[in-house]
């Protein structure tokens, strides 16, 4: 049971975003997805959550078809949504509720779970992720690194069978990320599929075992985490390489 693009293509208008894109991820994988900003990393993530539709090609989610002709209103797109989670760059809360009814209240209304269950399995979750201090906080008084695992909360609490995750780690010091990257690889060893969008090539290359490089349009290399970056085949993932290590 996957993740599955094939021949995907996305325009805006008159510009390309991607074309002809074909990447797979498996249940208990952990996949990294690279390029510079701009390539079109999110709005692929989008399209694979059903927030954007593609042009052309097709992308199957646990058997879920989405093309061009998908409704977005459609059952097809609201089961997808139900399968997966797409935890933002840019984590937004609502300001005026603490973490834990931030967390709550979409289940509550759209998965009709009981409050008693919800908040047990919100009480393991943060206990697992080490923020079971925040839960009563608002967000405008949590750290970047409480904020990034309280969106990771949010996004596991329904049990998706895949997340995809863009840049949960920019901007944490490595002793932050470490623990992101086992509790990743936690998430993994329980059957979840990972997406992970992020411009921190070590930690892909330490976590991900497949990587690919979307870069002007179309992924140029793709293959095993460790192979690929360390010995890169074209000129462009060489550049970004350097690039990112340098600090841009």
């Amino acid at each position: 049971m996957s993740i599955l693009l094939q021949s995907v293509t996305k325009s805006y208008q008159a510009k390309i975003i991607f074309q002809d894109i074909t990447l797979s991820c498996e249940r208990g994988q952990l996949l990294g997805l690279i390029g510079p900003s701009g390539s079109g990393k999110s709005t692929l993530a989008k399209c694979i959550v059903g927030l954007e539709r593609v042009d052309s090609g097709v992308i199957s989610v646990l058997g879920h078809r989405l093309d061009h002709t998908t409704d977005p209103h459609s059952s097809v797109v609201y089961e997808v949504r139900r399968k997966t989670s797409y935890v933002l760059q840019n984590v937004p809360f609502l300001p005026y509720k603490k973490i834990d009814q931030a967390i709550s209240l979409p289940l509550l209304v759209t998965h009709n779970t009981q409050n008693k269950l919800l908040l047990g399995k919100i009480s393991e979750l943060a206990k697992l992720l080490q923020i079971t201090h925040v839960l009563d906080k608002y967000p405008y008084q949590l750290s970047g690194g409480e904020r990034a695992r309280a969106a990771l909360l949010r996004s596991i609490i329904h049990d998706p069978a895949f997340l995809i995750i863009d840049e949960v780690t920019s901007g944490v010091d490595p002793v932050l990320a470490g623990e992101i990257a086992s509790f990743l690889q936690t998430f993994t060893s329980r059957g979840m599929g990972i997406i992970l969008i992020s411009h921190q090539i070590d930690f892909i290359r330490r976590n991900a075992s497949h990587v690919y490089f979307l870069n002007h349009c179309s992924i140029q290399e793709h293959g095993v985490a460790s192979k690929v970056l360390d010995d890169p085949q074209t000129e462009e993932l060489k550049s970004f390489i350097r690039l990112v290590r340098k600090g841009w």
